[in-house]
């Protein structure tokens, strides 16, 4: 007799099942888009992974201030920007890959889901630890 082995049961970890609770409730009321101040965290953690460089050139719109080297820098803390970074790195890899084959349009509708995934992510991981 011939079997796939689709009888046997996989036993998850209950930490990795908590989690995957959890982050299916956040993905399925996640409305994919994302305007909190959040988004100026995530505009200097793309900065960061295009330039190297921790402030802009030009002045920016939001929670941006000017220095007095005329470069403009985040007026908030840099703790959240830090773990943008992961995301970050992940949409300017995929507008590297995908420019010039896609719309911008879509690039960055795509890169704004991706975004918007970053708290569900984070969420699903404080609730299970």
């Amino acid at each position: 007799m011939f079997s796939l082995g689709l009888n046997k049961k996989i036993k998850l970890n209950p930490y990795i099942s908590i989690f995957i609770f959890f982050w299916s409730i956040f993905v399925l009321t996640n409305c994919g888009f994302d305007y909190s101040e959040g988004s100026f965290h995530y505009q200097v953690a793309e900065h960061i992974i295009k330039t190297g460089r921790l402030g802009f050139d030009t002045e920016q719109s939001g929670i941006f201030s000017v220095a007095p080297n005329g470069r403009t820098y985040a007026s908030q803390e840099i703790g959240n920007t830090i773990f943008f970074l992961p995301t970050a790195a992940l949409n300017v890899f995929l507008e590297n890959v995908l420019s010039g084959s896609v719309p911008e349009s879509t690039i960055n509708l795509t890169k704004e889901f991706i975004f918007s995934f970053h708290p569900v992510l984070y969420c699903a991981i404080t609730v299970t630890v």
